[in-house]
């Protein structure tokens, strides 16, 4: 592989700045993504948030935001390192949250035994 092709590879994609068409087929997916068209194809099933068309002739392709979502999913898992459980908490949008309140009662506990 050429250095030029390595420096692609290793690009990240933002959805907004994914390629101008409107729709991609698995092998564009797995190209942008750098991951492989059987593992998309398996987080497509574990993920109903992409939503893959279907052509006339059968065949799948992915909006500018499934390909967003394939490339969050990556992140989540290869760069920062979360289990798939958390990764499908994250994306579903079910990540249990702090609240200021919960927030503001452990930092005042945490000033009392400094005092």
């Amino acid at each position: 592989m050429n250095g030029n092709m390595n420096m692609n590879m290793n690009k990240r994609f933002p959805e907004s700045e994914l390629p101008g068409q409107q729709y991609f087929r698995i092998g564009e997916v797995s190209a942008i993504s750098r991951v492989s068209a059987s593992e998309l194809r398996f987080w497509e099933g574990e993920f109903p948030e992409i939503s893959p068309r279907q052509t006339h002739t059968g065949q799948k392709i992915y909006g500018k935001k499934d390909v967003g979502l394939f490339l969050k999913i990556r992140e989540l898992l290869y760069d920062e390192k979360l289990s798939f459980q958390e990764v499908r908490d994250r994306i579903s949008g079910k990540e249990e949250s702090i609240t200021p309140a919960e927030i503001r009662a452990g930092l005042l506990e945490i000033r009392k035994l400094l005092e």
